[in-house]
Formats: C-alpha cells, sequence, structure tokens
C-alpha cells in the first residue's frame, strides 16, 4: 500500500469520529446526468419544515421565550444544527461501514425521493484505485438528487446544514465572514477534501457558504423562523432550497479540481465513456447552461479564499465529444427537454437584509 494510502486510511478513521462525515463524499453529476430523475424538490421543503418546526419548538423550551434577540439567535442555530445534523446511518447505502450523515442528509439519501445511486459503481471515480484513494474506491460518491432544475449530490446537503454552522461559528457567529472562508477552504485542501479524497470541491464550498448564510440571516426577514414580541420564535414561512441552492451546488455546471493521479483516472472514465456521455451531451447543454457554467467558473467567487487552487476544466467535453455524431433522442424520454439552468447564479445578487458578516448588503 502506497503512503497516500495509509494516509487515506489514517484520514479515514478520524473522519469516522468527526461530525458531518458526508462532509467527505464527494459527488457526481455527470454519470447518467440526462437520464430521468423524479423532482424532490417539493418533498425536500416540506420536509425542511417539518424539522425546523421540532427546532423552533426546542429553542422555545430552552429559551423560555425571555431571552434577548442574540441569545435566542445562538439557541435556534444550535437547534437547527442538531436535528438537521444529528448523526444517521444509511443501512441502504450497503454492507460495508458507511460514514455518516446528518438527519436531513439521510433522509435525502434513503427517503421517499427519487434519487440516483451508484451502487452498481458506474460512476466517475469507479475505476480508482483503493490502495490511492481509499474513501472514494470504498465509499463511492453520494445520491444525486434533483431539486427543481437543480442536480445536486446529497453531499451538499449536509454541507449545507452541517458545515453552514460551523462556518457560523468560525465566523464568530456572523462578525466575521472572511474568517470562516478561509477556514472552510483549508479544510477542504485537507480532511474534507484534496487530503483525503483527491478532490478539491467547489461545490462542498458553495454550499458550505449558502448554510452560513443561512445560518447569519437567522429571525431576519430572509428566515423562515421569526422572532415575535412575546419571546418566541415562530416558523413563519416555509423554507425553500430555491432561496438557497443554486447552480454553483451542481458539479457539472461548477466542477472540482482534482489531483493529477486522480484526474488521470477520471480521463480514463470519461474516454470509456465516451460514446454515452457524449450522446446525452445534447439533451443537456444549451448556451443557457453553458453561460451559467462561464459565469460560476470564470468569476471571481466569494466562497472560497485565495489559498484555493488554480481553476480547471477536468472534463473538457467539447474536445472529448469533437466529431462524435450525438443524435438528439424525439422520444422525449429526458427530464432535461427544454432544461434550463438551475437558478441563475445572478440570484446571489438580489437584495440581502443587512448585518454582522454579510457582505452582500441590501441594494438600495
Amino acid at each position: 500500500m502506497t503512503p497516500s494510502a495509509w494516509r487515506g486510511l489514517l484520514l479515514l478513521l478520524i473522519l469516522l469520529a468527526c461530525p458531518g462525515g458526508a462532509a467527505a463524499f464527494e459527488s457526481d453529476q455527470i454519470t447518467r446526468r440526462a437520464q430521468p430523475l423524479g423532482d424532490a424538490l417539493a418533498a425536500a421543503n416540506e420536509r425542511a419544515d417539518q424539522l425546523l418546526a421540532l427546532a423552533v419548538d426546542r429553542t422555545n423550551e430552552r429559551t423560555g421565550c425571555r431571552q434577548d434577540a442574540a441569545t435566542t439567535h445562538r439557541v435556534l442555530a444550535r437547534q437547527v444544527f442538531h436535528v438537521m445534523g444529528r448523526r444517521t446511518w444509511v443501512p441502504a447505502r450497503g454492507e460495508l461501514p458507511q460514514m455518516e450523515f446528518g438527519a436531513y442528509g439521510a433522509w435525502m439519501e434513503s427517503g421517499p425521493v427519487d434519487r440516483r445511486t451508484f451502487a452498481v459503481r458506474d460512476d466517475l471515480y469507479s475505476r480508482v484505485r483503493p490502495d490511492e484513494r481509499p474513501i472514494l474506491a470504498l465509499f463511492g460518491p453520494a445520491s444525486t438528487v434533483r431539486l427543481g432544475d437543480l442536480l445536486v449530490g446529497t453531499d451538499k446537503i449536509d454541507h449545507f446544514w452541517v458545515q453552514g454552522w460551523l462556518y457560523w461559528l468560525r465566523s464568530h457567529r456572523g462578525v466575521d465572514e472572511a474568517r470562516a472562508v478561509a477556514w472552510g477552504t483549508r479544510t477542504e485542501l485537507q480532511i474534507w477534501g484534496q487530503a483525503t479524497t483527491g478532490v478539491f470541491s467547489w461545490g462542498d464550498l458553495a454550499a458550505n457558504h449558502s448554510g452560513y448564510l443561512f445560518y447569519a440571516d437567522l429571525l431576519s426577514d430572509r428566515s423562515p423562523v421569526e422572532l415575535g414580541e412575546d419571546g418566541c420564535v415562530a416558523l413563519v414561512r416555509g423554507f425553500r432550497w430555491e432561496q438557497w441552492a443554486d447552480g454553483r451546488f451542481d458539479e457539472v455546471l461548477n466542477p472540482s479540481t482534482y489531483r493529477p493521479r486522480l484526474q488521470d483516472d477520471l480521463q480514463g472514465y470519461l474516454a470509456r465513456n465516451r460514446d454515452n456521455i457524449c450522446a446525452e451531451l445534447p439533451l443537456w447543454m444549451n448556451e443557457e447552461v453553458e453561460e451559467t457554467r462561464r459565469e460560476i467558473t470564470e468569476e471571481p467567487v466569494d466562497y472560497a479564499s485565495d489559498a484555493a487552487p488554480p481553476r480547471e476544466d477536468p472534463f473538457g467535453l467539447e474536445a472529448l465529444c469533437a466529431g462524435v455524431q450525438s443524435p438528439v433522442e424525439e422520444s422525449g424520454e429526458a427530464w432535461t427537454d427544454g432544461w434550463r439552468a438551475p437558478w441563475r447564479v445572478a440570484r446571489r445578487d438580489s437584495p440581502r437584509p443587512k448585518g454582522p458578516g454579510n457582505r452582500r448588503r441590501a441594494q438600495q
């Protein structure tokens, strides 16, 4: 076994003891991308509301509706983290011991929603050698779900609820956003990313940062939970993933950066699956999707620090599919017919309530 494999196994043991083990999963939105996948958005929003209602009840129990706004915010944030991120095993992922998901992420992996699983290991990481990247080889990628027009790995769900809360703590509860972003970038270079799997996931960091904004905005008019005049918190509007997730969560639109050996493995996968990938390409790629992908990958980001590695295109789909005849199916079976870019990145410039740590201020 190579030294890198021993390091990977050691880090695996550490990950199994850490909260939010799913943060170390990777995801795959390119394999079978155009195949039909049921929309989980309504069910996912409803499940979030159920768990947020539980967090609200627990917050009122602990505060007695008699604490000031800052204390109530802290208690509520912790309760949201506990109900959403409670360590939960997902037996459906197979016989091998699996890293845990948070409670909400585990529901997305096993609940009554359609998902794209990779139990047969036809995924992007299926040919990674166990002695090189044991975590990728043993566990495989998280499942992919569809939220409206967005394809997202279930690992991003835990990044939002679990890592988002950790960001909020690291930022001194919303005071220093840059500190949280720098910490998140370091962990993606280390235990949650490149050091363990060989993958630096920009999508993970986008989900972390979006989760941070959710926790920072609790009790504001942007939050589904508000503080009433009686001192109690209440769920006053539904949680909507449309408000918090966008194309940056999709690892085709926001591709990861890979270590050289792993990049070679992925190129081998792409070459072996060239016919399938290129046949599907015109079913989901169009000018709007390509424009969104350029915006995501070429414009400066607020969710990663300067320590992040340079951007690269790990797929090279244009070159891969050059000269391949890929007739678009007329059967209408692909859910991507007429597909549009998911929740354009420009949404992030919408007015945001003023508050500590929010660099995007409300536009006048």
